[in-house]
């Protein structure tokens, strides 16, 4: 079935950028070409500089980062490792050596596939928010150094006439497959990492490409997704993925903090608390479903993307403007801190890094050539913020490439992207695949 271009790639490549040819080393004879290693080898860097432009006072910030990755090849045998070397202006520099991937796989029979080690399992057909990607790495479109890590899993993979079956145990994904998004779960320190389960049939018709999923992580309730891929005509594309599951721990967790606020207030205090704090009723009941909808247009040189993605774990934008303006008014009101105003501030942190909302607007072009490529990208909020980048990429040949982008996320003090640590960044880097 024929397949539009679009920016998803192998798992480990997307990040990186390697959207080009690759050309391996391979370190033996012809004769000996079956136990052969083959190599792919890249350096790339980036140095980054941050600055929030509503900062009253100078909040620059600069960081360097550079990588090396190999991926090795050896029969049935595939690993992928990183060596990152990231340089703060802070002093803070770290050096980290990562195991992307570290996978086997053979057939013990036709028909049969076993995979087992630390690898990606492809499900998705959403391109940037994915709700069925439980088995494999994030989205990161924004990102060209993002982290490819896989999962630590064995699956089994059974061929029949028409349709591919495919049964999964892995290790809980955190980064569960939304851009910008929250894990299903936040393990305590010293906690192990629960598991997940998953079964998957894919079949592709003519001009139609399905997918069905059913995943349950250890302790939680089972849901179930199906994902789509249409090709109409030479040029167009529909892509969609769903997925559905009963209660929803990310609201679970803020109704049990926003209780535990409650009880440790005094009576009058908490009844003038919760009178204000959002009360997010039958998160353990209810049906909570995610949905991505895509079109996709694809011409010889140019691509253009729009998708469409509503959670409703997260909050509506309502909701996330009411905490924020809670905590804002109650900071700037009292000199003090007070057991109501700390039970606000505590309320608005209780969301952490997950006060996310429930629909997101993305929106991509790209135009290529031999020699350069131009992309714009946007992931636009309910709450009218929005993050955008502008990048331009020199080609000189199939295995440089350089770049020069600039980030932006802009919205008032009660929006999403109004609120993003560092308000604007440019960055420009290259690679190397040698």
């Amino acid at each position: 079935m024929k397949r539009l271009p679009t920016w998803r790639a192998a798992p480990g490549l997307l990040s990186l950028g390697l959207l080009t040819p690759h050309s391996p080393l391979v370190l033996a004879d012809a004769d000996d070409a079956a136990d052969a290693i083959t190599h792919n080898w890249t350096l790339a860097g980036e140095h980054q500089y941050r600055r929030q432009d509503a900062c009253s006072s100078d909040c620059a910030d600069q960081s360097t980062q550079l990588r090396l990755s190999d991926r090795l090849q050896w029969q049935s045998l595939t690993a992928q490792i990183y060596l990152d070397q990231q340089i703060n202006q802070q002093d803070d520099d770290q050096t980290r050596l990562r195991l992307a991937e570290l996978s086997a796989h053979w057939q013990p029979e036709d028909g049969w596939q076993l995979r087992a080690g630390r690898f990606s399992q492809d499900f998705e057909r959403a391109t940037v928010m994915q709700p069925m990607a439980f088995f494999q790495t994030a989205a990161a479109p924004f990102d060209q150094l993002a982290d490819p890590d896989g999962l630590w899993m064995v699956s089994a993979t059974h061929w029949l006439d028409d349709w591919t079956l495919t049964a999964v145990l892995a290790e809980a994904n955190r980064a569960n497959s939304d851009q910008p998004g929250t894990s299903e779960w936040q393990p305590a320190a010293g906690e192990v990492t629960p598991r997940q389960w998953g079964l998957a049939a894919e079949r592709d018709f003519d001009a139609l490409s399905v997918t069905l999923l059913a995943q349950q992580y250890q302790g939680r309730r089972p849901g179930l997704g199906v994902g789509y891929s249409r090709v109409i005509g030479s040029s167009w594309q529909l892509v969609g993925s769903s997925f559905i599951r009963q209660g929803s721990h990310y609201l679970s967790g803020y109704q049990q903090s926003r209780a535990h606020l409650l009880a440790s207030l005094p009576t009058a205090s908490a009844d003038a608390v919760a009178a204000q704090l959002p009360d997010l009723q039958r998160s353990d009941s209810g049906w909570y479903p995610r949905l991505s909808q895509g079109i996709q247009w694809s011409g010889l040189t140019q691509m253009l993307q729009l998708e469409l993605h509503y959670d409703r774990r997260k909050l509506s934008a309502d909701k996330q403007q009411a905490l924020y303006q809670l905590s804002d008014s109650t900071s700037a009101s009292s000199t003090s801190p007070s057991a109501e105003s700390t039970a606000f501030s505590n309320a608005a942190a209780s969301l952490g890094n997950d006060r996310h909302q429930q629909r997101y607007l993305y929106q991509s072009w790209q135009y290529e050539n031999t020699d350069y490529r131009l992309s714009q990208a946007l992931l636009l909020g309910a709450d009218h913020s929005h993050w955008w980048q502008l990048k331009a990429e020199w080609l000189p040949d199939w295995s440089l490439s350089f770049w020069l982008a600039y980030n932006g996320w802009q919205g008032n003090n009660q929006s999403e992207f109004g609120r993003a640590p560092w308000h604007s960044q440019i960055s420009t880097g290259g690679q190397w695949v040698f």
